[in-house]
């Protein structure tokens, strides 16, 4: 009998939900395997991750120990869903909740059902609830409630992800035509927007170089030869940068990563360039001056043109993050943003409309801010990034723009502006 399901739902509203394994899970899973009481009698064989992203028709085992969910906020209403009727055949189960929606919405989740709701990261946490759950097969309410996870401090003591799970081939993240693994080698961020719910805090955990090679080298191992460095920002640390890039140069990886525009300068773009490295994405949210300083973004927009200018120079390609609907936000921030576009010249962007969410600034102290949204009726199942086109839905307004402004003016810079550029470059 299977023991410990760890359960990924589908997104049935994104563009496609086979590009991104689910990370977090893979980390419990191998960590769950090595680190389970030796009383409890677990094999490899008692933890299964059941991917519903790639496997959608899966059954899920009945009478279960745990039934452990991840989940993003778009995705919460299907995990729901799945974990009532899982429920209702499983009373003696006990169910679990972490990811990101968790995270910002622990209230919420216990109240629907939710045994346990883990903020933060659940290695430690899922160990410690299987643990007592086994112990008290007959009474497991003493683990019901919200659980903050203690943070792993020497994150090199993490075991890898577990990519052997059913339906981890099924993943299509190609890189430069290589199939692309991701990898997280840092956790937190030490920036503050005002618009981050970040689940890691502001202290930056790294992970040595020696580590990080250790996975890439597995990784590699298995047949895959690109990786996507999923941290918020790769280069917080210049030497342990230029570090991994040796190690990445000697086993000749594709790979791309995360920038700041605080942490980056064109020497370092150029080690990781020379090193295999073909991309980098910068989270830049606007063009307009005004609005960065509101969000807490600390970044300069004339430096970020800089950076993109470097990149071009050097041959490596870059991908701006945007937001729309940002407090402020404008007929002439947006026409900033697209100055910026066009002075940049980035060969990709994505630009995604604001979605407010709780423990961050703007949600704690709207009525500084020029923005206005209900927290009671917010949708968040219309409201998610890299989604189906015209699925999504703006919730927010500001003195200057309606709603319908905001989706308008989203969707003319993802399209006209988009064709508009492309055809400056291409033609």
């Amino acid at each position: 009998m299977t023991k410990i399901s760890l359960i990924n739902p589908p997104s049935p509203f994104l563009i496609s939900d086979t590009v991104m394994p689910p990370l977090g899970l893979m980390y419990l899973s191998s960590n769950i395997k090595v680190n389970i009481d030796n009383n409890h009698d677990i094999n490899n064989d008692d933890v299964k991750i059941i991917d519903l992203a790639v496997n959608k028709d899966f059954k899920i085992p009945d009478n279960c120990d745990m039934y452990a969910f991840t989940s993003t906020t778009p995705q919460y209403n299907i995990t729901l869903s799945i974990m009532k009727k899982l429920k209702s055949k499983n009373q003696q189960s006990t169910f679990v909740i972490g990811g990101a929606h968790a995270s910002c919405f622990s209230e919420e989740c216990r109240k629907d059902g939710f045994d346990c709701v883990v903020i933060g990261e659940g290695e430690r946490s899922i160990i410690d609830i299987y643990n007592f759950v086994t112990k008290h097969k007959k009474d497991n309410s003493f683990i019901r409630g919200i659980i903050r996870s203690r943070q792993i401090q020497n994150i090199d003591t993490i075991q890898f992800p577990d990519r052997t799970f059913d339906g981890y081939n099924k993943y299509k993240y190609i890189l430069n035509e290589e199939k692309c693994a991701t990898m997280i080698t840092s956790r937190g961020c030490p920036f503050k927007c005002s618009f981050c719910c970040n689940m890691w805090g502001n202290t930056v955990r790294l992970r040595s170089s020696e580590n990080v090679l250790q996975e890439v080298k597995q990784i590699k191992s298995s047949g895959t030869n690109a990786i996507q460095f999923y941290d918020d920002t790769f280069t917080v640390n210049k030497k342990r940068v230029e570090e991994i890039c040796k190690g990445l140069k000697e086993m000749i990886i594709t790979w791309r990563c995360f920038i700041h525009t605080n942490t980056i300068d064109l020497k370092l773009l150029e080690t990781m360039k020379n090193s295999g490295c073909v991309e980098v994405g910068i989270g830049v949210e606007s063009g307009n001056q005004e609005i960065l300083n509101n969000i807490n973004k600390k970044i300069e927009i004339n430096k970020v043109i800089k950076i993109c200018n470097d990149c071009h120079t050097i041959g490596l390609r870059i991908k701006t993050f945007l937001i729309i609907g940002l407090p402020g936000e404008s007929h002439k921030s947006v026409d900033d943003t697209i100055k910026f576009l066009k002075l940049a010249n980035p060969d990709d962007y994505d630009y995604s409309i604001y979605t407010p969410f709780p423990r961050t600034d703007i949600w704690d102290n709207t009525n500084k801010y020029d923005i206005k949204f209900d927290k009671e009726t917010l949708n968040y199942s219309k409201m998610f990034y890299k989604g189906i086109y015209g699925n999504y839905q703006s919730q927010v307004s500001t003195s200057n723009l309606s709603i319908e402004d905001i989706e308008k003016l989203r969707n003319y810079i993802d399209n006209d502006i988009r064709r508009e550029l492309y055809d400056k470059k291409y033609r």
